[in-house]
């Protein structure tokens, strides 16, 4: 595979992208390790989420739950995305959400890295944003070790965090400086 085009996604990319959603929610219901927050049986109501992406791409940054999403594209099959989601609230606006997705046949070839980069890229660009927050399933190593790598600090582990199928699923929250200057992580000193 040639390196995926990377790009910020459009209301007429809706279509590739939901099909990656698709793959990605059945692929979950077959694997018994699970990497996002849903459950196998879980309906995906395409409907109510393709109103709700245009409606949060179409936001400016000053407005609480903005959304942006890019896609890695192999011709023209989506084979990953991440989004950045601002807070629901206004005093939390200058941290955003991350969530990345990567199809489980283009796993381990760079999109995800890909992606996140790009995302990251264009954080840093926005002088609204300040900060980058993400959760991993404990014991997803492939997705920790890129987070870290990428700079990502860990901020804790919250136990039983979800409940996917019948499984306890712990979750570490990660986040990352994208704001001008030193970051304030890097000012905090342990305690003795």
């Amino acid at each position: 595979m040639n390196a995926p085009e990377i790009r910020l996604l459009l209301p007429g990319d809706l279509d590739p992208l939901f099909e990656l959603l698709r793959d990605q929610r059945e692929a979950e219901a077959a694997d018994p390790v699970p990497h996002g927050p849903y459950h196998g049986d879980e309906p995906f109501d395409e409907d109510r989420r393709r109103a709700s992406g245009v409606e949060a791409w179409a936001r400016p940054l000053s407005e609480p739950e903005w959304r942006r999403t890019w896609g890695a594209f192999d011709r023209t099959l989506c084979v990953g995305e991440v989004s950045l989601t601002g807070s629901g609230l206004r005093t939390g606006l200058h941290r955003a959400d991350v969530g990345l997705g990567v199809r489980r046949t283009h796993r381990g070839r760079g999109v995800g890295r890909s992606l996140m980069t790009a995302a990251i890229d264009w954080a840093r660009a926005q002088p609204e944003i300040d900060w980058l927050d993400l959760g991993v399933f404990v014991g997803n190593e492939p997705a920790e070790r890129l987070y870290r790598a990428l700079g990502f600090h860990d901020r804790g582990v919250t136990p039983d965090r979800f409940r996917i199928d019948g499984r306890r699923i712990d979750d570490r929250s990660m986040t990352l400086w994208v704001g001008a200057g030193d970051s304030p992580l890097a000012r905090t000193k342990p305690t003795s």
